[in-house]
């Protein structure tokens, strides 16, 4: 698949005093979405695209993706709605959350476009 840029998506979320800010991009392959508080990222989740597609069709992909951002970020807003914090959320699902520094470091520098 050729590479396109696909729009992301940005929610501000104030739960009482608290502020964030939920960022959902796709980088490197993956659906990368990152939660900051006060300008700190306090939380996220990134999902491994499937690669190899064999569907000919590169806007019905590419709606696949963007549908697969679409969905990642309305369960991370919907999280903090509930006034639960991402990490809670992905130990009640039974995930878990990992750092990955190296790919937090590469979505902060594509999305400050250095």
């Amino acid at each position: 698949m050729k590479e396109h840029k696909i729009q992301g998506f940005n929610t501000e979320v104030a739960i009482g005093p608290h502020r964030y800010h939920v960022q959902t991009e796709l980088v490197s392959g993956r659906v990368v979405t990152l939660i900051f508080e006060n300008g700190a990222v306090i939380g996220g989740r990134k999902t491994e695209l499937i690669t190899g597609e064999v569907d000919k069709d590169e806007n019905a992909v590419l709606e696949r993706v963007k549908g697969s951002m679409m969905e990642q970020h309305r369960a991370m807003v919907e999280s903090l709605k509930r006034d639960m914090t991402p990490d809670e959320k992905m130990e009640e699902e039974g995930k878990k959350v990992e750092e990955d520094k190296d790919l937090i470091k590469k979505f902060l520098e594509e999305w400050a476009g250095e």
